[in-house]
């Protein structure tokens, strides 16, 4: 299952500035039972804006959620590739990004942007697996 909305809120409320929003959730769910069974659920949920801060110039924000729980297989492969077994798993894990950046818009089709995003991810299950990450992103958009 899985929705989401994309609102152009500059539009709605007629002001010349690009103010956008966006914001989504998906659930997933697999069971099975006899000689393999699974019980595996996930949910992501994101969120996001742009505000046009300057003329052309935005301020960019976002989000993502990621939560996974249950039981799994992994194909163990041998040296031709071929599955010769398969290995079961427990997960409970989440993770979660958040994203800060700017971005200006030279014309429709040419941007560039400087973007932050910092990660968090937590395993519950494995010791030690449990870490933070930032990144510093810089994006030249362009088409021809």
């Amino acid at each position: 299952v899985s929705g989401g909305v994309n609102a152009h809120l500059g539009k709605l409320l007629k002001v010349k500035r690009a103010i956008d929003v966006n914001a989504g959730i998906r659930y997933e769910k697999t069971s099975r039972s006899n000689a393999a069974p699974i019980d595996f659920s996930s949910m992501l949920i994101d969120a996001g804006f742009a505000v046009e801060v300057i003329k052309k110039i935005d301020l960019l924000g976002g989000l993502k959620y990621l939560v996974a729980d249950g039981n799994e297989y992994t194909a163990n492969r041998d040296g031709f590739g071929l599955v010769s077994s398969f290995t079961a798993y427990d997960v409970e894990v989440n993770e979660t990004i958040f994203s800060a950046g700017a971005r200006i818009r030279f014309t429709p089709f040419q941007s560039f942007a400087v973007n932050y995003n910092m990660t968090s991810f937590a395993n519950e299950i494995v010791e030690g697996s449990n870490y933070q990450l930032g990144q510093l992103f810089l994006n030249y958009t362009g088409r021809f």
